[in-house]
């Protein structure tokens, strides 16, 4: 068992200054700063309990060297304390040299923004006790001071009546490449001006593929929905979209004085523009379908960028004058005709040479279905600048919305959507490995790929998306396998009238399809749905 924060008392301004107060202001052996506590208001309480409370605030750190480092040179405010204890905690990580257990964590995490990224997950899962067991793989014991710790300081994250949620705009580092023993790395993180931008180590560049219908756009708004408009930007890709449409281009605009010819920001530059100016807010720039344009080409150079350090920043940078003096203009879309030389933005001077990089505040999201991967074939220099993510074809037993699709029924009939989807893509499966056509796994329908209304799917709905999504892209060349074929000059209109049986009000009909074995698994099939392997 063991706690993220040592018990001794709430962490409060008060409490942060009065300490402070009784430590001394300078450095010295260790010794004497054991001898000079031993004098204070604390006496021999402070190395039993009240200095453990002052390493983990990092208020003071002592070397290999036995050296005794201060924090403080003088005394502060409660008001400087409060700010103290803000950015304190932003970056407070555990496993550290202060706490005990968190073994099985392989290395520290900033706790309360791995908090956050799993409630962006999944916003269902948020018992704060049963949370913080499975981010930090450990059993947790009172949690009381914690919870006044997140409330107070997180700015991110609210705790009320066992349930924790997020705040939106809060702060998401997650994880540290430090020794947990390293006390001079624990001291040396909470320095305000390191810290002069809260992303340095959390910045996220994922692809999420996965079958159609999986819910890979979902997962991404899940994770963005607490963030207001203005610091997401979402762009789909196609065959005609171009680099101009995403970074810029110059067009005319009509003007009193006739035409002129600035330069048109793209959706990227614009986002980027956002990421600097506030470099302690996340910025998202999302792109949905990213095979169904031509990704090397609509990056162009900007590819360069992809490769990301540690902290977040590009590892190379590009040269681009026209994003540039957009950067430094002070239009949110056309660049103005004669920008500032020099502009402060965000944190960076920029002026006419200063090159281009991704700031750690800017996340590039993107979704991919493995099913399009015919339409533009994402290259490996290309994939490897960013973490693929598999969004399973699976229903989240948590969301009430996942059982209510599930048990939606078919047409009419007492078939639920998960039989058939079970059902059809088994059949996929066995057909991809007789066939020897691994592509062929990738046409299985998502868990969403039609969406009940009403707790239902009708016949128009599963007629007009599922029937023709199998017979022109999932059995394309062996519909025979599938459909219940009389002859050659069967057709998708003659499989899609017989099955809605010609009555609006009839159920569907599900001898279209060559085996109905998903119907014999129910209790109550009527007898003119007779069932059974049509060989």
């Amino acid at each position: 068992m063991a706690d993220p924060i040592c018990r001794w008392r709430n962490a409060t301004p008060k409490t942060i200054c009065e300490i402070v107060e009784t430590l001394p202001k300078a450095e010295m052996a260790a010794e004497d700063f054991k001898k000079e506590m031993a004098k204070s208001k604390w006496g021999e309480s402070f190395a039993k309990t009240v200095y453990q409370f002052a390493s983990q605030t990092a208020l003071y750190y002592i070397d290999e060297n036995n050296i005794y480092h201060p924090r403080f040179s003088s005394n502060i405010s409660e008001t400087d304390a409060e700010s103290y204890l803000r950015n304190w905690f932003k970056n407070y990580y555990v496993p550290n040299p202060y706490t005990r257990g968190f073994e099985k964590l392989d290395k520290p995490i900033f706790i309360v923004a791995t908090l956050e990224e799993e409630l962006r997950c999944d916003p269902t899962f948020n018992n704060f006790k049963q949370l913080c067991e499975k981010i930090l793989k450990d059993s947790v014991g009172e949690l009381d001071i914690f919870k006044n710790v997140i409330n107070r300081y997180s700015g991110s994250l609210k705790i009320e009546n066992d349930k924790i949620n997020i705040i939106p705009s809060g702060e998401r580092k997650m994880e540290v490449n430090v020794n947990r023993n390293d006390k001079k790395a624990f001291f040396e993180n909470f320095n305000n001006e390191k810290n002069s931008s809260s992303y340095t180590q959390n910045f996220s560049q994922i692809i999420y593929y996965g079958v159609p219908g999986s819910g890979k756009s979902h997962k991404i708004n899940e994770q963005t929905k607490s963030l207001p408009d203005e610091q997401k930007m979402r762009v789909v890709f196609h065959p005609e979209y171009t680099n101009a449409d995403f970074v810029g281009q110059i067009l005319p605009v009509q003007t009193n004085g006739g035409l002129e010819y600035p330069f048109k920001a793209g959706p990227f530059t614009r986002i980027l523009k956002r990421a600097l100016k506030n470099p302690d807010k996340p910025y998202y720039l999302i792109i949905e379908e990213i095979n169904r344009g031509n990704a090397a080409a609509i990056f162009g150079d900007l590819f360069q960028l992809l490769d990301r350090n540690s902290d977040g920043w590009s590892s190379y940078s590009i040269e681009n004058l026209d994003i540039n003096a957009f950067i430094r203009s002070e239009d949110e879309r056309y660049s103005d005709k004669t920008p500032p030389t020099t502009k402060k933005v965000g944190n960076i001077e920029f002026n006419e040479n200063t090159s281009l990089r991704l700031p750690p505040n800017l996340s590039l999201l993107a979704t991919m279905n493995t099913s399009d991967q015919n339409v533009f074939t994402l290259d490996n220099a290309f994939q490897r600048r960013w973490d693929m993510r598999l969004v399973e074809n699976q229903f989240d037993d948590k969301d009430e919305n996942a059982k209510i699709q599930r048990t939606a029924e078919i047409g009419g009939t007492n078939v639920t959507w998960e039989q058939f989807q079970t059902h059809i893509n088994k059949r996929i499966g066995e057909m991809s490995s007789s066939m020897g056509m691994s592509s062929m796994e990738d046409k299985r329908l998502g868990c969403w790929f039609v969406k009940a209304e009403d707790g239902k799917i009708s016949k128009e709905q599963f007629a007009e998306k599922v029937l023709k999504y199998l017979w022109d892209d999932a059995f394309k060349f062996s519909r025979e396998e599938i459909f219940d074929i009389k002859d050659k000059t069967s057709s998708l209109e003659s499989i899609v009238s017989a099955f809605k049986n010609g009555d609006e009000s009839a159920p569907c009909n599900w001898t279209i399809f060559k085996n109905t074995s998903f119907i014999s698994q129910l209790d109550n099939v009527q007898a003119e749905s007779d069932v059974g392997e049509t060989e």
